[in-house]
């Protein structure tokens, strides 16, 4: 999320994309995307869905009977769209990020109104732990909420918080978000601990132990390459994109990307302009800038800043959000360079303001692959795009965890 409200009307799915193309061929591919992902469970690893409750900045609702999921929901996530997009399992943020100082109390807090969202809709979803328990779900028609979090300081400082976050079913954390953190370096700096605090190097053993993936996205760089220098189990990348076509620091650069093969990992493609599109994240980064700037000069006054940056993106229009095409250079970007069983899904919808053309929900996910059937990607391709390969990784960490019981 950003700091400042963009107002963007992205319009039209894949119409323009589809004109040209016979409508034989175009529906034919349409079939086989939707063959392969019965076959397979589209796993998509990071939703901020939970933000419309813990956020609640501007009245959102904050109670289940105050916010329907089932269809027409605020936001970019619903369970009719979920249907429409063919989602297998979702990892779900279940911790808001901008709580300073979480509590353990706090985060089984988050983990239990994530079990009551999923048990009020128990038709259409099911909580999951394993790479089993996804595959039942998927075959048995439920979409798989699979526990997960976006923030550092729910981990704590000791082992025993780890091992209880792991009986409630936390499957994923990450090690620092901008700044630094007791664990590690952010990928926002400024650099604390040169990556990995001596700290972080005990979460990383004891993450592994209990089977909760270590994720680095968000995190810098060096704390990658020190995580990938230690680690037993394979990571995470669960919504970040390639630095070499869009040089930002939340992507990951080509030697992180090389050492993938050796640990195991996944990098999990993210659909939010500022990771796909220079031009669009060079904008985001002047605006952000200007609102700092701002927020400053005024206090922290945002009834004041508002009209103002509201003037700042009338005089800055908003460039190319980026394409399908744009995003599946990536995922051809990332399978080239670390291989075809590194690479994923994670989204990131209701944590980015701007996606890509035709990406603007959760039910546009067969788009993609559609696109990437006309770059002539293989059936075994896809299905390891679409799930197989966290599949993959899940079952490992669970080794990796069994392994360390006994």
């Amino acid at each position: 999320m950003k700091r400042f409200a963009i107002a963007l009307s992205i319009a039209g799915l894949l119409s323009a994309c589809h004109s040209s193309a016979p409508l034989t061929v175009a529906g034919a591919t349409s079939v086989r995307i939707e063959r392969l992902l019965r076959e397979t469970p589209l796993v998509d690893g990071h939703n901020d869905l939970m933000i419309h409750y813990h956020a609640c900045r501007d009245g959102c609702p904050r109670g289940l009977a105050d916010y329907d999921i089932t269809a027409g929901a605020k936001g970019q996530t619903d369970i009719a769209r979920w249907r429409k997009g063919r989602l297998g399992a979702q990892l779900l943020n279940a911790g808001w990020t901008d709580d300073e100082a979480p509590t353990l109390i706090g985060t089984l807090e988050g983990f239990a109104f994530a079990r009551a969202l999923v048990g009020g809709h128990a038709g259409d979803l099911v909580m999951a732990r394993s790479g089993d328990e996804i595959r039942a779900a998927h075959a048995s028609g439920l979409i798989a909420i699979v526990l997960s979090l976006e923030h550092p300081g729910r981990l704590g400082n000791d082992e025993s918080t780890v091992r209880r976050l792991a009986a409630e079913g936390l499957r994923a954390d990450i090690l620092a978000y901008d700044a630094p953190t007791a664990l590690a370096d952010g990928h926002a700096g400024p650099a604390k601990h040169g990556g990995l605090s001596t700290l972080g190097r005990e979460m990383v053993g004891w993450m592994q132990d209990y089977g909760i993936l270590v994720d680095l996205s968000h995190s810098s760089a060096d704390t990658a390459r020190d995580v990938l220098d230690i680690a037993t189990a394979p990571v995470l990348f669960s919504h970040s994109n390639a630095a070499a076509l869009c040089d930002v620091s939340r992507n990951v650069p080509d030697d992180v990307l090389r050492r993938l093969p050796g640990n195991g990992g996944i990098v999990m493609v993210a659909f939010g302009s500022e990771f796909v599109s220079k031009p669009f994240s060079d904008w985001m980064a002047r605006g952000d800038a200007y609102w700092a700037e701002l927020m400053k000069q005024y206090n922290g006054d945002r009834a004041r800043v508002g009209p103002l940056m509201e003037q700042w993106e009338r005089d800055n229009p908003v460039p190319s959000t980026g394409s399908i095409s744009d995003l599946a250079d990536h995922i051809d970007h990332i399978r080239d360079v670390a291989g075809l069983d590194h690479v994923g899904i994670g989204a990131d919808f209701d944590g980015i303001p701007a996606t890509v053309k035709g990406l603007e929900d959760v039910s546009t996910y067969p788009q993609l692959f559609e696109e990437l059937a006309r770059r002539g990607w293989s059936d075994v391709a896809i299905k390891k795009l679409a799930g197989d390969n966290f599949l993959r990784v899940l079952d490992a960490a669970d080794e990796r965890a069994r392994s360390a019981r006994h």
